[in-house]
């Protein structure tokens, strides 16, 4: 195998367009293939590019250097190097999350106890919960989040004790798009090259704002899973864990019907079962740039709001959503703000409610 002189010691990174042509050239495929751009993940290039990453990734772990207390890490030092070795990170992003968050806790355990340098002693689960509660208190909730799920998952495997997880806070959803944006994402969608393509984006228009549906439902959705109903509704079969049937809104039913004019079985083209599901998604999108960016997570927060502005009950949502009641209340925001003088008679009971 010819030597690769690299202008910098870093490992080979596809996602760093400078690094492509080196890693293809080891992977034996075009630097813009689906190999280089996936990490070299198929087999029989993984065996050619493997040690090269995994020699790369040794010599990042030996040299690395914390930006403070750098005193301490010379003691510390060689027990954090070889804990990251026996946790086998795969990528250089892994190994550098990896060295810092170790040297991190180690550190603060040594300096302030003087402590044996073993796993037991740094990787307990009463000690990550400490040093997350107190050194990260003032670190965002993901970080300290990974943070614990890292070190904790490290240390199961090296001492075999169960740690606990933080809870991920739930990020607010996304804000629905516009009328004028859902109107310049349908001139986007006319305005495509191709009539395939102008096919995949009415899939993602139709069965996200339509009817509300994931990234990952909308990739395996099939022609044979939508039903027509009469000569104005169509109803989506949902498949995967949260299997349901969800009809899709008027005004979107006549661009769903242009996603069904093809002989393929899957309504969005492209997809490879071996993939990320979004995946195939976020190439289309970026492959096809539009003025008003196109987000699934937003068409679908719109298509929730439009259910709350309708009335229909919360338990409905869910059902239809896929999700918990609870959910569906993190959208109320984004729902019309109903006034008295609108339900007075509902309030006061001259205008009987149904249930």
């Amino acid at each position: 195998m010819p030597e690769i002189m690299r202008r910098r010691d870093t490992p080979i990174d596809p996602r760093n367009g400078a690094d492509r042509e080196d890693f293809a050239r080891l992977a034996g495929c075009s630097p813009h293939s689906q190999c280089v751009i996936n990490n070299g993940k198929r087999p029989g290039r993984n065996e050619t590019v493997r040690p090269v990453l995994a020699q790369k990734i040794d010599a990042a772990i030996e040299k690395y250097m914390p930006d403070k207390n750098r005193l301490a890490f010379e003691t510390v030092g060689p027990f954090v190097r070889e804990i990251v070795r026996m946790a086998e990170p795969t990528t250089y992003d892994n190994a550098r999350r990896l060295l810092s968050m170790v040297c991190g806790i180690t550190i603060w355990q040594w300096m302030r106890s003087g402590c044996e340098l073993t796993p037991e002693r740094i990787l307990s689960d009463n000690l990550i919960a400490k040093y997350v509660d107190t050194v990260l208190i003032n670190h965002s909730p993901s970080y300290r989040f990974d943070t614990t799920r890292i070190l904790g998952t490290l240390a199961t495997k090296l001492t075999g004790e169960r740690t606990h997880r933080l809870t991920l806070p739930a990020a607010p959803p996304l804000a629905p798009y516009t009328s004028a944006e859902l109107a310049e994402l349908n001139s986007w969608r006319l305005g495509l090259p191709t009539s395939l393509a102008k096919r995949n984006a009415a899939t993602l228009l139709s069965l996200g704002a339509g009817a509300g549906l994931t990234p990952a439902e909308i990739i395996t959705a099939r022609r044979e899973d939508v039903s027509v109903v009469g000569d104005d509704d169509r109803v989506i079969a949902v498949r995967g864990d949260r299997a349901r049937s969800v009809p899709v809104r008027r005004e979107w039913v006549r661009v769903l019907d242009l996603a069904r004019t093809t002989d393929e079985s899957l309504l969005f083209h492209g997809y490879d079962f071996e993939e990320y599901p979004a995946r195939p998604i976020a190439s289309f999108i970026s492959a096809h740039p539009a003025k008003v960016q196109p987000t699934l997570t937003r068409l679908r927060s719109g298509w929730i709001a439009n259910l709350i502005d309708a009335n229909i009950p919360d338990g409905l949502i869910a059902e239809l959503a896929g999700v918990d009641v609870v959910t569906v209340a993190r959208y109320y925001p984004y729902a019309r703000q109903a006034t008295l003088e609108a339900h007075f008679d509902a309030v006061t009971g001259i205008q009987a409610v149904t249930r």
